[in-house]
């Protein structure tokens, strides 16, 4: 859950992704070469690409690696997919390989069919399941103004794999 309590005057919308409708739209092809594949997700790598000196040695131990399902199954509501900013890696392909194939997935989640975008107004609140539908916000003037949002995350009862 997302809700909005201080806002820039432009800006600063969040986009939801739908990774179920980013699965759907794949071909037959990917769909079979990416079922039952297991990414590396990585909270330093993830923060390393807007700066290497933003995550502390501290954080790094408290916040290791997992290892993910990057195809998830929801039963009925069908299966999507499991990537973001912090997926590193493609377990079984060499690194190169890996990341071409993460970042042609997610080339292909954002596109604008599979996005909604939501201005904010104040006390906004917006709940997502986090395990099939990707969040970004977008930018703002944030050295002459500020945003303030409030996150609640409720956990899960399983682990992906």
């Amino acid at each position: 859950m997302l809700s909005a309590r201080v806002l820039p005057s432009a800006g600063g919308n969040t986009e939801y992704l739908s990774m179920r409708a980013a699965y759907a739209a794949l071909s037959a092809d990917m769909k079979r070469r990416i079922d039952g594949l297991v990414t590396i997700h990585d909270f330093a790598y993830g923060r390393s690409k807007i700066d290497a000196a933003l995550v502390t040695p501290e954080e790094r131990a408290a916040v290791p690696p997992v290892r993910q399902a990057l195809v998830l199954d929801h039963g009925t509501p069908g299966k999507s997919l499991y990537l973001g900013a912090h997926c590193a890696s493609v377990e079984g392909l060499p690194e190169d390989e890996g990341r071409a194939l993460i970042d042609a997935l997610m080339v292909s989640a954002m596109q604008l069919r599979f996005t909604y975008s939501h201005p904010w107004k104040p006390k906004d609140l917006i709940l997502w399941d986090n395990r099939s539908v990707m969040h970004r916000a977008t930018p703002f003037a944030s050295a002459q103004e500020k945003r303030r949002m409030v996150r609640t995350t409720i956990a899960g009862d399983a682990p992906t794999l």
